[in-house]
């Protein structure tokens, strides 16, 4: 019998089990939420291409329409005090169009480009 427990502990498992067949692709997978009832699942699992270095395959276009550098992911800077890996850009989120990882917590925050671009040039 399916329960919301079991449902997330399926859906946290689903990137690891993949994992093997997204590297063999080049490419990275990612899980997007779902819906469940009391006999079925059905989870959103999203495969994305990368770069060598790793970042997503459309990084670079995403961040220059936003004028950041091409080569910004991945670098880390200092927004509001918390140390930010950037990680992402999605330009449909308008406000807040650049995603990052806080080093220290593990945590994803969303930021302005006006915020990023600050802190890159304070980190040069």
């Amino acid at each position: 019998m399916m329960n919301k427990q079991l449902a997330q502990k399926i859906g946290n498992q689903i990137p690891a089990a993949l994992a093997k067949l997204a590297a063999e692709l080049g490419m990275t997978v990612t899980t997007a939420g779902g819906t469940f009832d009391s006999g079925s699942l059905t989870m959103k699992v999203k495969f994305e291409a990368t770069t060598e270095a790793g970042a997503p395959a459309n990084f670079a276009s995403h961040a220059r329409k936003i004028q950041l550098p091409e080569e910004c992911w991945g670098e880390r800077v200092s927004i509001n005090g918390r140390t930010i890996q950037i990680t992402g850009v999605n330009l449909r989120r308008r406000t807040y169009p650049v995603t990052g990882l806080d080093v220290d917590t593990g945590g994803t925050y969303k930021f302005t480009a006006f915020a990023v671009r600050s802190a890159l040039a304070l980190a040069v």
